[in-house]
């Protein structure tokens, strides 16, 4: 298994920490290194607000970095991606509620 590679029913993805950015200009996508990513089953014990179970992933994440995901190891042409972070969308920090393809 690759620490640093969330795996899923053939999908893949990285979380990267990169340089936090700051001001209100558009950055490029600063470079990055993906971060130790871990199985919630593989905890005894988490916060019971948790989300657990099959294909969830747990990963520590410092304060003071910025975070992209990497999803550039699955086939470009027939992937589609909806992110979701605890339950939001990370770019416009709304709810997320299901698939809305």
């Amino acid at each position: 298994m690759d620490r640093y590679r969330m795996e899923y029913k053939g999908f893949n993805a990285q979380i990267m920490e990169a340089k936090r950015l700051t001001g209100t200009q558009v950055h490029r996508l600063p470079p990055g290194i993906p971060l130790e990513v871990y199985y919630s089953d593989e905890f005894v014990q988490f916060p019971e607000n948790w989300m657990k179970g099959p294909g969830v992933f747990i990963v520590p994440v410092k304060p003071d970095k910025g975070l992209w995901f990497d999803w550039r190891h699955n086939d470009e042409l027939n992937t589609a991606v909806l992110p979701t972070v605890k339950g939001c969308n990370p770019v416009t920090g709304l709810k997320t509620s299901g698939f809305h393809l």
